[in-house]
């Protein structure tokens, strides 16, 4: 989807994504190719794809044939399942990102991996609402290709546990991760559901060590 396919830039996730779904069906009702890339992403559902009304639309219509009724409940399935927040302004009073929401068509033949699993194979970046994905290693035929839902621009493990929750996912791992990172922030030391590796334990706990001070030094608040 093209660069009209974008929205929300500054505005809160929900609020960005009702925005975008608002211009996706004027969009989608007025050219038919777009329609078909839009809701050949996955919407949750296992039968996907244009439901045109009363005939499927060809090239050599000259009348747009109408979308399904539930057009408006199943773009904002798309979204939720698809959209991708990306660089966008800044909060004037706070200076914290506040990103742009919007749709590329390759992410969704992306998955997220999670901290059990392999490493991920594919990292992106945006180049203003231009994503880019590369592979980060030779990847071999037929192998599930890897990246991190996780926004780069995440300043907090709740904006990362949120996403996931919103995919359906849970990451068990993640969350000891930020349990422990919560724990060692505070000065204290407390247990976690899933234990983590050595490493993991000593990162998270030097980080947040490092954050405390830096906070309480600068008289800043703490950001995690």
């Amino acid at each position: 989807l093209d660069s009209s396919q974008f929205a929300g830039n500054g505005l809160p996730e929900m609020q960005a994504r009702r925005l975008l779904s608002e211009q996706l069906q004027v969009s989608a009702q007025q050219d038919a190719a777009l329609a078909e890339e839009l809701f050949s992403l996955f919407d949750g559902s296992a039968s996907y794809g244009t439901k045109w009304e009363p005939t499927a639309w060809s090239a050599s219509q000259e009348v747009l044939p109408k979308l399904g009724s539930d057009i408006g409940e199943r773009i904002a399935r798309i979204i939720r399942f698809n959209a991708h927040r990306c660089p966008g302004g800044r909060d004037p009073r706070t200076g914290d990102p506040q990103p742009g929401l919007g749709l590329w068509l390759w992410p969704p033949f992306i998955n997220h991996a999670l901290e059990a699993d392999p490493p991920p194979n594919c990292a992106h970046v945006f180049f203003g609402d231009a994503a880019l994905y590369r592979v980060t290693r030779s990847v071999r035929a037929g192998e599930e290709l890897l990246d991190r839902y996780t926004s780069p621009l995440a300043q907090r493990f709740e904006q990362t546990l949120s996403n996931l929750e919103d995919h359906g996912m849970t990451d068990p791992k993640y969350e000891a991760c930020a349990q422990a990172w919560g724990s060692a922030a505070e000065g204290s030391e407390g247990s976690t559901p899933v234990a983590l590796l050595p490493g993991q334990q000593a990162l998270v706990t030097s980080l947040a060590q490092i954050e405390r001070r830096i906070a309480v030094g600068s008289g800043l608040s703490a950001v995690t």
